[in-house]
């Protein structure tokens, strides 16, 4: 009995030994481990300086202690300990884009998007277009470089002006008034332009006295923009007119001139795009300067819906020989003008030749009879589609079912549509204030 117990009793005492060497294992390990954990980096701000440096960058992590080293790249930074998630830097010269990386006894933070830092170049000015102008003011002036970033700004001699950019090596301004001859000297985050011959711009006095004016005959896909060019007696070297769908004038027109002082000048443009505003200005060079105009205005229409034809038939000879001499009757159509031209043609399942164009010399001319090239020869069940176009325009179709039915010729409406040129498409909404388009019946009568 006595044996039993002693034995319990070891057994218990070696239990109670082996965990306390865990626990002791544990309490000493526990330490090292923590102190193992790398730091971290979650963020920088601001992302970007110059490439001189002297940015105050703030950073945020874990892991941050008293003496930890902050690189730029593989440039140390100093650096001032904040608390154990942030630490505050200050951007050594660099460049290009360089991951900001800490660096303590546990180890060098792993680097990521959210430590990236940019070195924003300083700006170069490489040359000014054009390099004269009037001296008041009002000149388009593109400016090519390098180094053009969001924030950039401008300054003609001591003015700034508004800037728009176009891209990291193109920026484009207008002049401010001004005398004599000034430096070009653009700003961004990353510095400043150094003054260099080839940004010099020289106001030469008055330039040409410019006015845009109203454009005429516009259609849905051409219109005349005209103006104004007074040169005060100088030859006058440029004219365009900028335009566009926005403000942006990404297109230009070379203008034609008549005779005169002020010269009336204008452009015909081509290629619109219908129910669409377009903006536009007159441009005009001489030796004393560019001078631009101010923007105008003006909308192309919508494209017109020509409604389906409606489709009267004139049969002959049903008994004897299934076919349908000719179509009469085309009436309700809407859209189309005097000078266009409409088109009847059949688009589908067709079994004849049939295209018969319409040249509107009147409203009369919408309503007239058709007749077929040839005969269309009808089975039990003959189904076409006939359409009405005019050249460019979205038009209405009507599929039509021609049959046999006691010994008579008969027509029914079996589906409709929209189409343009051959492409049948979604129906657009007719433009406001357009009167309905004319359905066609849900049948016609025979005829004998």
């Amino acid at each position: 009995m006595r044996g039993k117990l002693r034995t319990r009793l070891i057994g218990r005492s070696a239990g109670l030994l082996t965990a306390c060497v865990i626990a002791v294992a544990v309490a000493g390990v526990w330490p090292a481990l923590a102190q193992a954990a790398a730091p971290t980096v979650t963020g920088i701000a601001p992302n970007a300086g110059p490439v001189a440096g002297g940015t105050q960058v703030t950073v945020t992590g874990t892991g941050f202690v008293s003496g930890t080293t902050v690189l730029f790249g593989s440039t140390a930074a100093a650096a001032t300990f904040v608390s154990g998630t942030e630490l505050t830097a200050i951007s050594p010269s660099g460049s290009g884009i360089v991951d900001v990386t800490v660096k303590n006894g546990s180890g060098t933070s792993a680097t990521g998007t959210a430590d990236l830092f940019t070195y924003d170049p300083v700006p170069a000015v490489t040359a000014v277009s054009p390099k004269a102008g009037p001296a008041a003011g009002g000149t388009e002036v593109t400016i090519t470089g390098s180094g053009f970033t969001a924030g950039t700004s401008v300054m003609f001699g001591g003015a700034s002006v508004p800037v728009t950019v176009n891209s990291s090596t193109s920026l484009t301004v207008f002049s401010p008034s001004g005398t004599g001859a000034v430096d070009i000297v653009v700003t961004t985050p990353g510095g400043t332009s150094t003054t260099v011959p080839a940004d010099r711009f020289t106001y030469g006095g008055p330039g040409p006295t410019v006015t845009t004016g109203t454009a005429t005959r516009v259609s849905q896909t051409r219109a005349t923009v005209n103006g104004t060019v007074d040169s005060g007696g100088k030859r006058i070297t440029s004219c365009h007119f900028q335009y566009g769908t926005s403000t942006r004038f990404a297109l230009s027109a070379a203008c034609a001139s008549g005779s005169g002082t002020p010269r009336p000048v204008h452009a015909n443009l081509t290629g619109l795009t219908p129910g669409k505003t377009y903006h536009y200005r007159l441009v005009a060079t001489t030796a004393a300067g560019t001078t631009t105009g101010s923007p105008m205005t003006f909308a192309t229409p919508p494209r017109a819906i020509v409604s389906a034809p409606r489709v009267g038939l004139l049969l002959s000879r049903v008994k004897q020989s299934p076919y349908i001499a000719e179509l009469v009757g085309i009436q309700g159509i809407t859209g189309g003008a005097v000078g266009q031209s409409l088109v009847l043609r059949c688009v589908a399942h067709c079994q004849h030749p049939l295209k018969t164009t319409i040249p509107l010399r009147r409203q009369h001319d919408l309503t007239r009879k058709i007749g077929l090239t040839r005969g269309l020869f009808v089975s039990k069940a003959t189904r076409i589609v006939i359409i009405l176009t005019v050249p460019g325009e979205v038009s209405n179709y009507a599929s039509y079912a021609f049959f046999i039915s006691r010994g008579a010729i008969a027509v029914k409406i079996a589906k409709t549509g929209c189409i343009m040129g051959s492409s049948v498409q979604k129906c657009p909404l007719a433009p406001a204030g357009s009167p309905p388009a004319a359905s066609p019946p849900a049948a016609s009568p025979p005829a004998a």
